[in-house]
């Protein structure tokens, strides 16, 4: 079954299947976080602007931000999501059948089964599971209200560096992950093809089958696994961003602002 690969997370993936969900994955971590970043940015632009100027933003109006900007992200990247997951359970499941390997090559791109989906279930069947990955908004949520909460408090005492951001997105991204895990496992299930006794109808009802089959510990499989990943990906992250906004500051002195100023006190 579908659900036993997911369930299992031990069957080896071939190279070849590996570098190709690498390369999905790259793909969506750059449209997620680029809708993300936007969403997020512009709608505390909004809420910065009915402010003193100094005045950061409440905790309030940066969970409502973070809501936003993930629910965006959320509707806009949701089938590329169910296409992987359904890529990697179906090479899972035929990984060890070396015969099907190059008949199955054409129909394994994610175009052709994102066709497939979208010929079989519809546009539902690309949104399998949106409830459960609504709901992971609150990750953004909390991971952002977190390091923007720290950030503000340490930046009263002094000023930050590249190892304080560093720090301060693995932080906030360890406390985001370890409390909305459960729905990274609910919406994965959800995505695969279900049947019989392990459909589920809810997210409600997929967590009362989990958890009276596999117990609490079946809601938190993998998640070693992808706590080092997110929480070394969110730290390099926002070590990055920061980075980048300061070479894009000193950029813009060099070329326009210091000028400018120049002139302006020169009248």
């Amino acid at each position: 079954m579908a659900s036993n690969f997911l369930r299992e997370k031990e069957k080896p993936l071939s190279f070849k299947l590996l570098t190709r969900l690498s390369i999905i994955a790259i793909m969506k971590i750059i449209t997620i976080k680029g809708v993300y970043y936007y969403c997020y940015e512009a709608v505390k632009a909004i809420f910065e602007k009915t402010k003193p100027r100094g005045q950061s933003m409440s905790a309030s109006e940066s969970m409502l931000s973070g809501a936003i900007a993930g629910a965006t992200v959320v509707l806009a990247t949701h089938p590329i999501w169910t296409v992987n997951t359904r890529m990697t359970v179906r090479k899972g499941m035929e990984g060890d059948n070396s015969n099907k390997a190059t008949s199955k090559s054409s129909s394994s791109s994610a175009f052709a089964v994102g066709k497939s989906i979208l010929h079989h279930e519809g546009i539902a069947g690309l949104y399998a599971g949106v409830q459960a990955a609504l709901m992971l908004v609150i990750n953004p949520i909390i991971q952002y209200t977190v390091f923007e909460q720290l950030k503000s408090k340490i930046s009263k005492t002094r000023a930050l560096g590249s190892f304080d951001y560093f720090l301060l997105g693995a932080v906030s991204k360890l406390c985001a992950t370890g409390i909305t895990y459960p729905y990274i496992v609910v919406k994965s299930r959800m995505q695969v093809v279900q049947e019989g006794e392990e459909r589920y109808s809810s997210i409600i009802d997929a967590f009362k089958k989990i958890i009276s089959k596999e117990g609490i510990s079946g809601l938190y499989k993998g998640i070693h696994s992808k706590l080092l990943q997110s929480v070394l990906t969110a730290a390099f992250l926002f070590m990055a961003k920061e980075a980048l906004f300061d070479w894009a500051v000193w950029a813009l002195v060099l070329t326009g602002a210091r000028k400018a100023r120049i002139g302006s006190n020169k009248a």
